[in-house]
């Protein structure tokens, strides 16, 4: 049974999914009834209809209820996506990939993962580095959200070599364009140094010949 079915017909039918997702099954019948939103659930009964339901935590959230129909939406970007899944965590910072795609670097709209650093470990779809606190972590406030500085983002994503170097090459011919054909605002350490080099030169190709 899909989610279309499961929350489009009987009260019965409510019941059985609360039963299944270990939620209440009034949750489930203010939603459908527009008595609650989506939004305003914690964390964890969204983590916990994706887990009965047998979807993704973003499924959940780009659902939209009412007494007979559910129909799914998509956020604008994937900024937005990041802003609301992290809108609930305090000892978060966005960062890697992620960073990427929220500072409109780099895009996958297919992938749902939440790369970032945290203090404690997080459920899925979030990819988490734990690190102790985050006073070695160059990072910003966006919109009550903490990211990963561009130079911080670059450097991390550099210094690891078993990166997916796609995103760095398309974050790279990005930030190049967009600083007047220049890499020299961007801050690399010297360890990472050799590396971005040879990855800007390929990005520059890549898309050069693109």
């Amino acid at each position: 049974m899909n989610i279309h079915t499961y929350l489009s017909t009987s009260e019965s039918s409510l019941y059985k999914l609360a039963k299944q997702c270990g939620v209440q099954y009034t949750t489930l019948k203010e939603l459908v009834a527009g008595k609650r939103k989506i939004e305003n659930l914690p964390g964890k009964t969204i983590l916990s209809l994706a887990r009965g339901i047998g979807c993704s935590m973003e499924d959940i959230m780009n659902m939209e209820f009412s007494n007979d129909t559910i129909s799914i939406t998509s956020y604008a970007t994937k900024s937005d996506y990041y802003k609301y899944m992290l809108k609930n965590y305090k000892n978060v910072i966005l960062a890697f990939d992620s960073a990427l795609e929220f500072y409109k670097l780099s895009n996958d709209n297919s992938s749902r993962k939440v790369y970032c650093y945290s203090v404690s470990a997080l459920p899925e779809p979030f990819i988490p580095v734990i690190v102790n606190n985050f006073s070695n972590i160059d990072y910003q406030t966006h919109d009550n959200i903490l990211v990963t500085s561009i130079d911080q983002t670059f450097n991390d994503l550099i210094a690891d070599d078993n990166s997916d170097t796609q995103p760095i090459y398309e974050a790279l011919n990005h930030y190049y364009y967009e600083h007047d054909n220049s890499f020299e605002s961007l801050n690399i350490l010297p360890q990472n140094s050799d590396r971005f080099l040879k990855l800007a030169e390929e990005s520059l190709e890549y898309y050069a010949e693109g």
